[in-house]
């Protein structure tokens, strides 16, 4: 048996797993099946974890990155890429190309999180081509230079996102400050 139907089993018991008509009331009769919570975050983490090993190497000088989608899920203005091709340049070194179980944004925001600030060339974007309304995505370009916090990010991931935090409004301020609105 599979595990469905190992679920069925148990929640339904042996007499209504024979009659399938009796299956959908008796779902809702019983509790909804529980998930491993541990198995979830380990399959939402594992699609980046050879990207984000990469770029957490300190011996590894990325100079960039392209950003081309593999598979897409197409439904109109809601397209979103699921599969998404990597190709990390470093310097003195071949292209790394790796492939991510994960959309664009999440691949630029875990690039980001490993301390790089991120330039785009040429932004990676889906879209629905007029006329024809088919869902395609555009390739991106890349340049990302280390954060001065790169060690830090390594050794205390948390203190150092709050010294940029703490940075980061404080460049904000001073923008309101110029306009005058503090």
């Amino acid at each position: 048996m599979c595990d469905v139907q190992l679920h069925l089993a148990r929640y339904l018991g042996a007499e209504q797993m024979q009659n399938p008509e009796s299956w959908g009331f008796a779902l809702v009769q019983h509790e909804p099946l529980s998930f491993d919570l541990d198995m979830q975050l380990r399959c939402s983490a594992e699609p980046l974890t050879e990207l984000i090993a990469l770029l957490s190497d300190p011996r590894l000088e990325v100079e960039g990155f392209s950003l081309q989608a593999v598979s897409l899920f197409k439904h109109g203005i809601a397209t979103k890429v699921l599969k998404t091709r990597v190709s990390l340049q470093a310097k003195g070194r071949d292209a790394n190309t790796i492939v991510c179980a994960a959309g664009f944004e999440e691949v630029l925001h875990a690039v980001q999180a490993c301390g790089y600030h991120v330039d785009a060339q040429h932004e990676a974007r889906t879209f629905v081509a007029y006329g024809t309304w088919e869902p395609s995505a555009q390739p991106g370009l890349y340049k990302v230079v280390r954060r001065k916090d790169f060690k830090k990010q390594l050794n205390d991931p948390g203190r150092a996102h709050k010294a940029w935090l703490a940075e980061q409004n404080g460049r904000r301020r001073e923008l309101e400050r110029s306009w005058g609105v503090r």
